[in-house]
């Protein structure tokens, strides 16, 4: 018995071609599908129109299946723990092209990295989980280098897309084409926002999408459906997904893997701080005062508890006075942003709507401000070396909390103080709980 993994020339698919049986398809079906976060509220599960799962694989009428590239792993697994032999073809990464992509000789990789862009070209395709900080877009630019072969970078953000923007044009002193903010551009190297290249009826057919290499930026993103549209139309060979966290919350990370392949690298921070590439944490956890109880909703609480507890607030403001600046305090809420920077002599506070957000961002960016409160900390908000960060904002998110916490850690300081609160209350409690559950995961030795 033996089948044909076919990979698809025109998209990232790979077809099932033969006579595969029954329980071996239920069993790549199976571990090709998650359950959909939400999915027992929704009317076509009640009514047993749907079992509550995505699925990856998908079977046509002629007796062929298919599914996203990314996966092949998986499935290649299963076929060998059922002794179903198998080929593969139409599988290739051609190496090398013959683009001029120079390289700042100036920039040398350090080992970790350089074991991470020869581990991606030996698998062609996967993930590089890496803490925020460490350089996943050095790696990502050295692999453009190395590939010399028309690229696209898919990012979620505008500032994460100028920045690899104005990288590739430094480092690789190539003609980068934007697409996003207003412009349409198209060539050889492309930047685009996921947003860019989608409207209403799905991924626009007027954009590029043909390049040989795919680099998704911060690729826990793509396990959305827009982002994850979009990765499977960009019929690239070389394929990358760069995150410090892939794993997903919503249970769709089988959606990252099927847009850019399995892990290739986990770089953990701990290492990365032992060698004094990453800043070493000191964890400040200070019990907040309850302002009250008896909420019904969790939006009630959090609004008592976080946002208009006044000796929580008060909390923060003494803690502040203390921190080594420059520091930044993240919130999750406008309100609790401007009842803080009311609270906080010198502060300034931003949020996306505000009309001053990149005079101030700058000024603190350049050391003319060494205190800032925003709602805007996330992956690619571009923050100076800080010395602490004040987690004002509660709750659980991990994807969160890790990345938040990552841009505190540059390698500029010796040290950056974390505060964090165990808030009382029955959501917010548990949400500051799995925080600091998180931090210690994540940060292992390092952790609070």
């Amino acid at each position: 018995m033996t089948v044909t993994l076919r990979r698809w020339s025109k998209a990232p698919y790979v077809f099932v071609n033969g006579d595969l049986p029954d329980h071996v398809a239920s069993a790549i079906d199976n571990e090709l599908s998650y359950e959909v976060e939400g999915y027992e509220y929704s009317d076509a599960w009640k009514a047993g129109r749907w079992d509550g799962k995505h699925h990856l694989f998908h079977g046509e009428g002629d007796g062929d299946s298919y599914f996203p590239l990314g996966a092949i792993q998986r499935v290649r697994e299963i076929l060998d723990s059922f002794g179903v032999g198998y080929e593969v073809e139409g599988l290739v990464y051609p190496g090398r092209g013959d683009l001029d992509v120079g390289w700042d000789t100036e920039m040398t990789l350090r080992e970790y990295q350089q074991e991470a862009v020869d581990d991606c070209l030996r698998r062609g395709s996967g993930i590089v989980s890496m803490p925020t900080g460490s350089g996943k877009t050095l790696i990502g630019l050295r692999l453009i280098h190395e590939l010399q072969r028309p690229s696209l970078v898919l990012c979620h953000r505008q500032e994460i897309a100028d920045q690899w923007a104005e990288q590739m044009d430094d480092l690789l002193g190539v003609d980068v084409a934007r697409c996003y903010a207003g412009e349409r551009n198209e060539g050889n190297f492309q930047v685009a926002l996921y947003q860019s290249l989608y409207d209403d009826e799905g991924v626009r057919d007027d954009v590029r999408l043909d390049h040989d290499v795919l680099l998704a930026d911060e690729c826990h993103r793509v396990g959305a459906e827009t982002f994850s549209d979009v990765a499977l139309s960009v019929n690239a060979d070389y394929r990358f997904g760069m995150s410090a966290t892939p794993e997903r919350e919503d249970n769709a990370t089988l959606r990252v893997i099927g847009g850019t392949g399995e892990l290739i690298c986990d770089i953990r921070p701990d290492g990365l701080i032992d060698d004094g590439y990453l800043a070493e944490p000191e964890w400040k956890i200070r019990k907040a005062p309850r302002a009250g109880a008896g909420y019904r909703k969790w939006q009630d609480e959090y609004k008592g508890e976080i946002v208009k507890n006044e000796q929580r607030n008060e909390l923060i403001r003494d803690m502040v006075a203390d921190l080594p600046k420059p520091c930044y305090i993240h919130v999750e809420r406008i309100d609790h942003g401007e009842r803080l920077e009311s609270l906080l002599d010198g502060a300034a506070f931003v949020s996306s709507d505000s009309n001053d957000r990149d005079e101030v961002i700058d000024a603190f960016r350049d050391g003319g401000r060494d205190l800032l409160i925003s709602t805007l900390l996330g992956e690619g908000f571009d923050l100076p070396e800080l010395r602490s960060m004040v987690m004002a904002g509660g709750l659980k998110t991990e994807i969160g909390s890790i990345q938040k916490v990552g841009r505190a850690l540059r390698p500029g300081t010796d040290g950056a103080v974390i505060v964090d609160f165990v808030d009382r209350g029955r959501w917010v409690g548990d949400h500051s709980e799995e925080r600091i559950r998180t931090y210690k995961e994540y940060y292992g030795e390092y952790g609070p």
